[in-house]
């Protein structure tokens, strides 16, 4: 685990923290998504505390959705149309609403589009 600043490491738990509680909710609520959320929160946690990364990876019911995705299992069909469809809700939405600039617009599709392709075509798809 690489050093970072305490500021760093406070802010990347609490980042982690809030992606495993909306991954919690994404289990309960069928059109709401969890392995991404998941995703981020191990990340998070892998670059700022050990205790709270082996806790989630090792999670007897949340740990699936990272393992799955982190040995190249890949993600199920539903997992990856919930995840894309948010993606581009959420930041197809923001991006329509908020950034002023066509070329930043373009832009910010460009990469909706390329995620979209990676996810589909790259990302193996398991069944459940």
């Amino acid at each position: 685990m690489v050093k970072i600043k305490s500021t760093s490491r406070k802010i990347l738990i609490a980042i982690g923290t809030v992606c495993v509680v909306l991954g919690v909710i994404g289990i309960t609520l069928p059109i709401f998504p969890t392995t991404p959320f998941l995703l981020v929160a191990a990340v998070c946690y892998m670059k700022s505390s050990k205790k709270f990364y082996n806790w989630l990876i090792n999670h007897k019911v949340l740990g699936k959705y990272v393992n799955d995705y982190m040995e190249k299992k890949g993600l199920t069909l539903k997992t990856k149309i919930t995840s894309i469809s948010f993606f581009w809700i959420g930041t197809g939405t923001s991006t329509i609403i908020f950034v002023p600039y066509l070329w930043a617009k373009i832009l910010i599709f460009a990469i909706l589009i390329i995620v979209t392709m990676y996810i589909m075509l790259k990302v193996k798809t398991i069944k459940c």
